[in-house]
């Protein structure tokens, strides 16, 4: 099942003639008011010897324990572009549950944290999937219960041509067996507290997840009667994943959490589960971590993931369970236990569930740090340094803004007292939004220190807030990369920030500090603009104006290219030889080579000394010396001896003057040193 496919790729589900449903082909999806008609519902009973009867009964014919397992793996497919950031659905299906809202996107995936809007459209695929379900098992009458799945295998099949969710909700709404569904949901579940399109604020959110339920279910019985095995394909398929450094990635992410490295495990296992999207042992041990760092609702996430890939094993149970409960969600806690408690009859297991249970409710329970007046004046203060930091920046005073900056930062990072007056999850976003602005402010200085300074700004909200997974801090290392000449490591930081994209859904907007009003770089839809143009910007190749030729060079600076535009740019030494050769060298690397030549003090000294490219038999002919600006200093080689070429006999004279000149000086170098030893020596014994 590609996610390339098309429906009609699906064999063997019925098709539907034309004059079974209302043509709605110029309607639009997003006005569903005049759906409210009462249409006619479709007879319900499916003619026993009609194709889709035939594979209802030859799938309930498998024994039961072949049905569980085959729907366990048909359940993960099911949630995986939800979940486990795969596709094996057809292009129309992730695209209508994208226009819906089930999905943030048909093209990336999510496996982090999931948003509110995210764990609403799991609620209605559970609800939907458990419906789909009760028609796959049997029942105690073996005549009735062909009649329902062949129900689904109908309506799945009417949908094939179907283009528009407009159409399929009006076709479908026909089908007893679909608005059995619906009722679901706009009866009980809705007095529950449970998701409703008016709760989501989605028009077809249910329907258009009810729908893709019966799709996928219909396709996987078919693919199944005709000799699929779904169950064997996924185990092999999970096995080769895991031949990726699968045990050493996760023994690594298991060492740093024994040892109280929270966050790097974090790191560790999210990287395996990009390798390996089905292992529940990863999504137990992550969502373990965010417990340890209370990111509760990462952990609810982590733990739902692990349920549905194994329903049998208590930990997965227990992990969601622990994240409900730290979240404040006490009834639907109390309602999952309720639920899967039987499932684990043994007591080990019950104890591990009920200790679940006790241990969040004591981690909720336990008493909140009350800030004190001094918490409660420092934070006032720090809003208020904020405040009038953020102004400057927005007026264009960014001399002042970086003041004002620098200093909330230095009395924010020195106490932390003060954040207990504030929620947590606001007190983060403040920090990223503070880190943020400084970091802006220092790259407006356009100079090597600001740079420098404000990758390190950016770099505390990517490492020190990862579970933020905020892009925004990715543009602005890029940026700061691009004013330092550093275009790879600026096309690298591009490309992380593009790959964080999909997580990014931020409840509330980030604001500059001590404001309410919003960054616009920072919403998500500018923010992937602004991404997509550093990386179009970084592509090309940007070859230096000269490269440094000191073998030291890259101990002393970030690159051996040397670039007039650099903020760090400090001048540069450039050797002419009579073979044309051209060698640059930065203006620190030179003194520190010169200081390496023996026997050579200045730099006209230079001057018809052999030329130092391997392999030139050529010798220094122009000594040029440029500052910031201009040409400060040129040395030129007399004329005769430069164009004076020696032939014959007379070359290897030529060439022995040559050595010879630098040989004396080198001895004369050598002697004057000598006697300077000498000298110290005799001083030190006579002051014995």
């Amino acid at each position: 099942m590609s996610s390339n496919s098309s429906d009609d790729d699906i064999p063997g589900l019925e098709s539907v003639s034309s004059s079974e449903y209302v043509d709605d082909s110029d309607d639009k999806d997003s006005d569903p008011s005049d759906l409210e008609e009462n249409l006619p519902l479709l007879p319900r009973h499916i003619d026993h010897k009609s194709p889709n009867y035939i594979t209802a009964k030859k799938w309930l014919q498998q024994d039961q324990d072949t049905l569980k397992k085959q729907m366990e793996v048909i359940t993960i497919y099911m949630y995986s572009p939800f979940l486990y950031g795969h596709a094996h659905q057809s292009d129309k299906w992730l695209e209508w549950c994208t226009k819906a809202g089930l999905l943030v996107s048909d093209i990336n995936y999510n496996t982090g944290e999931l948003s509110d809007l995210e764990r609403s459209a799991v609620d209605v695929l559970s609800k939907a999937v458990e419906r789909c379900q009760r028609t796959m098992v049997k029942r105690d009458s073996e005549r009735t219960s062909p009649q329902n799945l062949a129900q689904l295998l109908q309506l799945a099949a009417e949908m094939r041509p179907v283009t528009t969710i407009k159409k399929a909700v009006r076709t479908a709404r026909r089908r007893h067996f679909f608005v059995d569904m619906i009722k679901d949901f706009d009866g009980s579940l809705a007095q529950a507290g449970g998701t409703t399109n008016e709760s989501v604020g989605k028009p077809y959110f249910v329907e258009v997840g009810c729908l893709y339920a019966v799709n996928q279910t219909a396709e996987h019985v078919q693919e199944f009667v005709k000799g699929r095995n779904f169950r064997r394909e996924f185990e092999e398929q999970c096995a080769q994943d895991e031949k990726h450094e699968y045990d050493l990635l996760k023994k690594r992410g298991d060492e740093l959490y024994k040892q109280g490295k929270y966050q790097e495990a974090v790191n560790e296992y999210s990287t395996t589960i990009i390798c390996c999207p089905y292992s529940d042992k990863l999504y137990t041990n992550r969502a373990l971590c965010y417990l340890e760092l209370k990111q509760p609702k990462a952990a609810l996430s982590d733990g739902l993931r692990a349920m549905f890939l194994k329903p049998d094993w208590p930990k997965g149970h227990a992990r969601y369970l622990q994240a409900l409960n730290m979240c404040g969600e006490t009834e639907r806690a109390q309602i999952i236990y309720s639920r899967y408690s039987a499932h684990f009859p043994s007591q080990k297991d019950q104890d591990l569930l009920k200790k679940a249970m006790v241990t969040a409710s004591v981690t909720r329970d336990k008493k909140k740090i009350e800030p004190t007046e001094e918490d409660k004046v420092l934070k006032d203060k720090i809003m208020a340094i904020c405040k009038q930091s953020s102004e400057a920046y927005l007026q264009g005073n960014n001399g002042q803004a970086l003041f004002y900056y620098e200093e909330s930062v230095l009395i924010a990072e020195q106490s932390k007292g003060w954040q207990h007056c504030m929620v947590q999850s606001d007190c983060i976003r403040f920090l990223v939004s503070l880190y943020y602005a400084y970091g802006c402010a220092l790259l407006k200085k356009g100079s090597y220190e600001g740079a420098e300074a404000a990758l390190a700004q950016f770099d505390t909200i990517i490492k020190g807030y990862p579970s933020v997974k905020f892009p925004p801090a990715y543009n602005g290392c890029g940026r700061a990369y691009i004013l330092l000449h550093r275009h790879l490591e600026a096309l690298s930081m591009a490309k992380q920030g593009l790959e964080v994209m999909p997580s990014y859904r931020p409840a509330v907007n980030f604001t500059w500090p001590g404001l309410e009003e919003v960054i616009a770089e920072c919403l998500p839809q500018n923010i992937e603009i602004r991404l997509q143009q550093l990386q179009q910007q970084c592509e090309p190749v940007c070859f230096p104006d000269a490269v440094c030729r000191y073998s030291n060079c890259l101990q002393y600076h970030a690159s051996s290219g040397i670039r007039v535009e650099d903020p760090d740019y400090k001048g540069r030494v450039v050797l002419q030889c009579t073979e044309s050769c051209s060698i640059s060298y930065h203006s620190s690397c030179w003194r520190r080579f010169k200081s390496d030549s023996v026997g050579i003090s200045t730099d006209r000294d230079f001057l018809l000394t052999p030329c130092l490219t391997p392999d030139c038999s050529g010798t220094i002919k122009v000594f040029l010396v440029y500052d910031t600006k201009r040409l400060k200093i040129r040395f030129d080689a007399p004329a005769e001896a430069v164009t004076r070429k020696p032939s014959g006999s007379e070359a290897s004279s030529y060439e022995g003057k040559i050595r010879s000149t630098t040989s004396k000086k080198a001895e004369k170098a050598r002697r004057r040193r000598g006697l300077e030893r000498e000298k110290d020596a005799g001083v030190g014994t006579g002051g014995g």
